[in-house]
């Protein structure tokens, strides 16, 4: 239905979410692409060689994304349902890309996946993330709960009229499960399952980054409840504004997403700046580890460029007073940058460095802080 494609589209690309990841250059975009590149093969009409560039383009995108696997399993089990109910003997077909995808992934898998050094960190870090298996216990319930308030709120970009999205998102799922529309159920429904079931085995997280690439599946599915309300009112009370309510959707939308334009949340550039108007040439920079990655990006493509001397952080949780260590390795006046800071360690280093050194400088924007002290002389004992 043009109507439906046309309010889906337009959610889409007034998508927050996506628009962020997009802009802030996160791997996360790259599922989206390459789900989108899947689907896109999957339904063009090009029967002769859809097989082939599947087989090809699928095995690429393997190497390309994460979450390419959970497309090209959905897409086989629809080709295979298809082939068994439509009684075709073409299954033969299957036989490439399935050879092919498999090969890639078991490499894909062997290489990078397969003893990964960071699995216990990753494990914790996404540790709410993994849904509970056990439906008696209220945790179960508790995930169900905030991750549904994640995708209508957050994800689809509705903020507080998430709860509206859902009754809509609701009524267009139970309107394509009457239609019995199977493939496109499964097309996008398996995904969001498989990665649950994922999930439960602590093999891939369940959160907001991770499904980004489900958003065009909600946002279809909720389009499809808000076009057939909106044709079936309009048959019932016949007035002409029924037609519009469509638009308040993609309004919503707008509005949360220039409410909080443009996007601030690790300001390094404005720290920098502020350096950049105070530093003298005797001073160094001491870049805390977790800013390291934004300071990088942006002295190679040089909007940043000091001549001072540089010290980089190391990651030391299980041992902060090794922050301390480092810092107090130069002995002149030395600059802290701190962005992307984890848990409070930014306190713990200024807490110490306050009562130990003069304090000459300090400021302070979103997700990013700087620090001037005098360390050529001790203050007090710390």
């Amino acid at each position: 239905d043009g109507k439906t494609i046309l309010l889906a589209v337009s959610l889409f690309c007034l998508n927050s979410s996506l628009l962020y990841y997009s802009s802030e250059v996160k791997q996360y975009m790259s599922d989206v692409f390459v789900c989108l590149l899947l689907y896109y093969l999957f339904f063009k009409e090009h029967q002769n060689k859809k097989m082939l560039l599947l087989s090809i383009v699928g095995s690429l995108c393997i190497f390309l994304s994460n979450i390419s696997i959970i497309i090209l399993f959905t897409i086989a089990i629809v080709i295979i349902r298809d082939g068994i109910t439509q009684n075709k003997t073409n299954l033969k077909r299957l036989v490439l890309p399935l050879t092919t995808w498999a090969l890639s992934f078991g490499y894909y898998y062997y290489m990078f996946i397969n003893n990964h050094p960071n699995k216990k960190s990753m494990l914790n870090y996404w540790g709410e993330s993994f849904m509970p298996i056990n439906v008696f216990k209220i945790s179960f319930w508790d995930f169900c709960f905030y991750k549904t308030k994640m995708i209508f709120f957050s994800l689809l970009s509705f903020d507080s009229a998430g709860i509206i999205a859902l009754v809509f998102f609701t009524i267009g799922l139970y309107n394509l499960i009457k239609a019995k529309n199977k493939n496109i159920l499964f097309l996008f429904l398996l995904p969001i399952l498989l990665q649950l079931i994922l999930s439960i085995f602590k093999l891939y997280p369940f959160d907001l980054r991770l499904i980004l690439y489900q958003t065009g599946f909600y946002i279809l599915i909720l389009s499809v409840g808000i076009i057939d309300i909106t044709t079936w009112g309009f048959q019932k009370i016949k007035k002409g504004w029924i037609a519009w309510i469509p638009i308040i959707f993609p309004l919503m939308v707008c509005i949360n997403l220039f409410k909080n334009y443009p996007i601030k949340v690790e300001e390094l550039k404005n720290s920098v700046e502020f350096i950049s108007n105070h530093i003298q040439p005797n001073e160094t920079i001491y870049i805390y580890y977790g800013a390291i990655p934004a300071y990088k990006y942006y002295t190679e493509t040089k909007k940043i460029s000091f001549k001072n001397p540089i010290l980089f952080g190391k990651v030391s949780r299980e041992d902060e007073i090794k922050y301390i260590k480092e810092i107090e390795n130069n002995k002149n006046k030395c600059w802290i940058i701190f962005s992307h800071i984890y848990d409070t360690e930014n306190k713990y280093i200024t807490n110490y460095f306050d009562v130990t050194y003069k304090k000459i400088f300090s400021y302070t924007t979103i997700g990013s802080e700087v620090y001037l002290y005098d360390m050529t002389e001790i203050k007090k004992n710390y």
